[in-house]
């Protein structure tokens, strides 16, 4: 028989619920502020306690699925339903993952341990190796993502984007460019690149928009056969593509997303479709559908 310590209950599924609140962002493209994800991390701590209450698995099921649905709403503020039962389903399936973990921790160590409801609670003795086995998870979760974005098929046919600063909203049309490799210096986040001319037309003049102040960024670059050089940049609230059929149907969102200030037109007068935005390939794979 276990003797479980209400504090090691508690910090466990704290520390356990920040990492999974954390790769749950990461992977669906999600920044929220640390204030947010600790006090989902609370949220999980308390949660934990469930552990205490006698309750059949469909209703600890139904339960499970009602506390992750109200985190992720918490946490990560979507926009809409569908992307919050989205991040709903990633941050279950990694609770899952975790939990499946925990079984075959305690079973292979040779630890005391319980795992009811979702929850898992290892005791005083294995923080280290928790910390390890955590570390191990995530690198391999992180590892298989890497692999399948970079073998997902990188479509050149054109989508419809929308952009949106301050309730500013561009639409136009955008085009995969699978050589852009661009990122943002500070956040790591991808940058896209728009015609100047066509923010413009929908947001005013770049470079006296105080507005903007606190949105601005610069990204170094290097282009082939050009030297060094840096281009201004600014964060948008959102970016909305619609996929077609180059990617599925559907949308993909992307929020905070970094877009670049490009000084000429991309499409050629012989093409057949104009496009003012060259999207880069890990917006794709960022954003959360």
């Amino acid at each position: 028989m276990v003797t479980i310590y209400g504090e090691y209950l508690f910090l466990e599924n704290f520390a356990v619920g920040y990492a999974i609140l954390r790769l749950t962002g990461l992977l669906c493209g999600r920044k929220p502020s640390y204030l947010r994800i600790t006090a989902g991390a609370v949220l999980c701590g308390i949660f934990a306690f469930i552990l205490f209450v006698n309750l059949s698995k469909f209703v600890s099921f139904l339960i499970e699925i009602l506390f992750a649905l109200v985190l992720a709403f918490i946490v990560f503020r979507p926009s809409g339903r569908q992307a919050l039962v989205r991040l709903t389903i990633v941050f279950y399936c990694i609770s899952f993952l975790t939990g499946g973990s925990a079984i075959a921790f305690i079973y292979m160590s040779g630890c005391a341990g319980v795992v009811s409801n979702g929850i898992f609670y290892i005791g005083k003795g294995g923080y280290m190796l928790i910390i390890i086995g955590a570390f191990i998870g995530i690198a391999g979760v992180f590892t298989v993502v890497k692999y399948v974005r970079n073998r997902a098929p990188r479509g050149d046919e054109i989508v419809g984007v929308s952009i949106d600063i301050m309730g500013g909203i561009l639409k136009c049309q955008g085009k995969v460019d699978s050589g852009n490799y661009l990122r943002d210096p500070l956040s790591g986040r991808p940058v896209s690149l728009i015609e100047r001319e066509v923010a413009e037309k929908t947001w005013g003049e770049i470079e006296n928009n105080k507005n903007w102040e606190n949105r601005v960024r610069v990204i170094p670059y290097k282009s082939v056969g050009c030297e060094e050089g840096t281009l201004m940049a600014v964060r948008c609230d959102s970016i909305t593509i619609d996929k077609g059929e180059v990617f599925g149907r559907g949308k993909i969102y992307l929020r905070n997303a970094i877009i670049g200030f490009y000084e000429g037109s991309f499409s050629k007068k012989e093409d057949e479709e104009k496009y003012s935005i060259l999207l880069q390939p890990d917006v794709i794979a960022e954003g959360t559908m």
